[in-house]
């Protein structure tokens, strides 16, 4: 009978012991800071070698809409009509007829605008199928700052770049770049308040 009780005991402790285990490893991850690593890294797309890096700066002064946002929903890719660069009466030569391209959009639920205003609550993120391999991976959930302009073509707003105007909010509200090379660097684990504030300061000037 003490065998059996002994061995009662060891088992018991072995739970709890694993069970202590578990729980301080998931205290440690909610309260410990957040870190780029949280993140998805850059995409490793040819796109990428071909573009060109803007600092925060030129992010902000080029983008028509900047905002804080959350990604709501991942929508249907959508097939559309894309007008002819030259007239009609001129493509047989020229080429450039009209032709049809894939976007895949995003619903964003704004958070805070902090460059043009949205005018609602959602907008829409489109991005063709040139560069969708290019930008982050948006999922539903992920809140994030995004430097948009306007679309000509379709939908709401697109992206200034395949690499920049993107950041990560982690939940300690610091902030992480969707690629922290060369001018992003800076950026990496900045509280979002000063973010938003020296973004703030670029429309000002």
């Amino acid at each position: 009978m003490k065998t059996k009780k002994r061995t009662i005991v060891i088992v018991v402790a072995c739970i709890l012991t694993a069970a202590l285990g578990i729980g301080g490893f998931l205290i440690y991850e909610q309260v410990r800071p957040s870190r780029q690593s949280d993140f998805p890294p850059p995409r490793d797309s040819a796109l990428l070698g071909l573009s060109i890096r803007s600092d925060l700066k030129e992010q902000v002064e080029s983008a028509d809409l900047v905002i804080q946002g959350t990604v709501t929903k991942v929508l249907e890719p959508i097939e559309v009509d894309v007008p002819a660069a030259v007239p009609e009466e001129y493509t047989d030569i020229m080429g450039g007829g009209a032709s049809k391209v894939t976007y895949f959009g995003f619903e964003i639920t704004v958070l805070d605008a902090i460059k043009g205003n949205p005018g609602a609550e959602t907008i829409q993120l489109n991005v063709n199928e040139n560069n969708i391999e290019a930008i982050p991976p948006l999922t539903e959930g992920m809140n994030m700052i995004f430097c948009l302009n306007k679309k000509q073509h379709y939908g709401d707003y697109g992206i200034i770049s395949e690499t920049d105007g993107f950041f990560y909010v982690a939940k300690d509200d610091k902030v992480y770049p969707a690629d922290p090379s060369g001018y992003m660097e800076r950026i990496s684990g900045m509280d979002l308040s000063a973010l938003k504030e020296e973004m703030r300061g670029y429309v000002k000037e």
